[in-house]
């Protein structure tokens, strides 16, 4: 059942509750796989991969941007991203985009809300490809509008204000 199990208890005698109340288990599977998936990503080039997604990223980024007319939300270096990007778009139902992505696409995106924009969440890992990008690009088409160029301040959307320039002298 869980460590804490046993003849004697926990900490008296066994009864349900004390059964009950050690939900944990030390499970080493985790621990044993390590290995093994250290020794996968050596022989599948793993950094390669990760430069391979971050290049799938932007290129998502970018067409996603382009299409939206909305300008992304940070600046296009990998100290901003790696293989995840938020990507604004244009929907009235970011519930109900999510949903048709799935349904009728079978594309799983995670949809957030930000500073008053809704946004894609679109991660690349290694079993992914340009076709998986192509066929997010189909499905944004279809389901979102498209729109004109707009920028986006961060600072409005947190509500902050720039930080006004130092008085001179």
């Amino acid at each position: 059942i869980s460590w804490g199990w046993g003849k004697h208890g926990v900490l008296e005698p066994s009864s349900f509750v004390q059964r009950n109340e050690w939900q944990g288990t030390r499970d080493p599977s985790a621990f044993l796989a390590v290995p093994d998936a250290i020794r996968f990503q050596a022989e599948h080039d793993w950094p390669e991969i990760r430069v391979r997604c971050h290049e799938l990223a932007r290129e998502t980024r970018q067409r996603i941007a382009d299409y939206s007319g909305l300008a992304p939300i940070h600046p296009d270096s990998p100290e901003w991203y790696a293989q995840l990007v938020a990507c604004p778009i244009r929907t009235s139902d970011p519930i109900e985009l999510k949903q048709r992505m799935y349904d009728e696409y079978r594309i799983e995106v995670p949809m957030t809300s930000w500073g008053g924009l809704d946004m894609l969440r679109v991660s690349y890992q290694g079993y992914n490809d340009h076709d998986d990008l192509e066929r997010l690009m189909v499905a944004v088409e279809a389901l979102t509008q498209r729109g004109p160029c707009r920028s986006f301040s961060v600072d409005r959307a947190i509500g902050d204000q720039p930080l006004a320039p130092a008085p001179a002298g």
